[in-house]
């Protein structure tokens, strides 16, 4: 999935349905090959029902972000720009989100 919104800022929307008891009993998630990829330090997580929907949304914001220079040892950018995600609509068709930074110019 492709974000529009920097190219540091990597976005992966999956979806869970009821029957979902974790991500990785989501059926977008098994045709997913990028989330096979992950690094071993990611883990799965679980995700609660929600008793009051019939489909729920679950929306995850990863952002690369940092570097550091082994020579130096020194890191420069540690801290990432993100400060919120919120799903504000979701269909069949698309999902809407809004995405809040501590800094403009992403």
């Amino acid at each position: 999935m492709r974000s529009y919104l920097s190219p540091s800022l990597i976005l992966f929307l999956i979806l869970c349905f009821p029957s979902c008891e974790s991500v990785t009993d989501s059926p977008v998630v098994h045709n997913m090959e990028e989330f096979e990829k992950r690094p071993s330090t990611v883990k799965p997580g679980v995700i609660q029902r929600k008793s009051t929907t019939k489909e729920a949304v679950f929306a995850m914001a990863i952002e690369a972000h940092g570097s550091y220079d082994p020579v130096s040892k020194l890191s420069s950018g540690a801290y990432g720009r993100l400060s919120n995600l919120e799903v504000v609509s979701s269909n069949e068709d698309y999902v809407g989100l809004i995405i809040t930074t501590k800094k403009k110019g992403i």
